[in-house]
Parts: C-alpha cells; sequence; structure tokens
C-alpha cells in the first residue's frame, strides 16, 4: 500500500498539477490502468472523486481493497483499451502510471491521448508517465516493497522514444 503513496507523490503530484487543477478536493481525477487500485487510494486522499477506467475483470476484488481502506469516493468504469468512459470535458486531472507503454499498437496510443484531451475540462492537467526504455527489461527482477517478494518485471509493447511520445501528444492537441 505505501509503494502507491510514494509512487502518486513522487510521479503523479507534479509541479504543475495544483497550478491546473486548483483546489483538489473539489476536482475530478481520472486513471488509466487503474491495476489492482493501488494507485487509486492515494488519490482518493486528494481529489474530491476519482474515476479508475481498467479493461480487466477484477473489479470486485479491487472494490474490496478499496473499501477495506475506508474510500468511499472511487468509482470504478470498465474500458475498452482505446477510449474513457466518460463525459467530454469532466475531468480535472487524468493520470496513467507505467501503463502507457503496455498497450499493442501506436494507433490505440494515439486514441488514448485524444480521449485525453477530449475529457480535459479546458485548461487542466494531465500527468501520463510513459516508459522510455533503451533496452528489452525482460527478466529484470525488482522487489515489491509492499509483499517483499522478488518478481520479475513485464515487457514493454510499445519502444517509444521521448521525442517521438512529446510528437504524438501535440497532434492529439495536448502540450
Amino acid at each position: 500500500m505505501w509503494q502507491g503513496y510514494w509512487d502518486f507523490g513522487h510521479h503523479i503530484l507534479k509541479t504543475v498539477v495544483p497550478r491546473r487543477v486548483g483546489e483538489p478536493f473539489n476536482a475530478t481525477e481520472l486513471e488509466i490502468g487503474f491495476g489492482g487500485g493501488r494507485l487509486l487510494g492515494p488519490a482518493s486522499r486528494f481529489f474530491g472523486k476519482v474515476i479508475g477506467v481498467d479493461i480487466h475483470d477484477n473489479f470486485n476484488e479491487v472494490r474490496a481493497i478499496l473499501e477495506a481502506q475506508g474510500i468511499a469516493n472511487a468509482e470504478l468504469a470498465k474500458g475498452d483499451g482505446r477510449s474513457l468512459p466518460v463525459p467530454d470535458q469532466s475531468i480535472d486531472f487524468v493520470y496513467s502510471f507505467i501503463v502507457l507503454q503496455h498497450l499493442p499498437l501506436l494507433s490505440t496510443l494515439n486514441a488514448y491521448f485524444a480521449d485525453v484531451k477530449r475529457v480535459l475540462k479546458p485548461g487542466k492537467a494531465a500527468c501520463l508517465y510513459v516508459g522510455h526504455l533503451p533496452f528489452n527489461w525482460r527478466g529484470i527482477k525488482y522487489l515489491d516493497l509492499e509483499t517483499r517478494r522478488v518478481e520479475t518485471s513485464r515487457d514493454n509493447t510499445l519502444l517509444l522514444r521521448p521525442t517521438q511520445t512529446r510528437r504524438m501528444l501535440k497532434d492529439a492537441g495536448l502540450r
């Protein structure tokens, strides 16, 4: 659980977020690829409403985890893997952390970028963390700080360079 708080505070709440989002307790945020919900917990402590979108079918398990933490301001939404099931200009802050590099195609990433632009309120912010790895990291081990188990990392399916990603964001109307 604490690793989620560290990652949310260190990687997601960037300097631009307070300036762009304003008062977070009155704001709605959306996470693309919430997985097991480890970042939704920390996000729920900052934002008035949090929405997690993912393609998996483990929503009951994630809801139980969030409820066990006393989190009542989180909604989970089933995504189709290309778009965000929320109304236009309804979100104050969008984030995704180490998810987008696992998408199957660049066209899928472009679709997500376009949908982020669609759902954000004018002038609001997104933090889309995309791994830019110069090598195949198959088989590299890491220590899960919560369970203390050694795990094997997952491969990236998209090899993205920062310049390419910036160009894709610009083409979607994001900066």
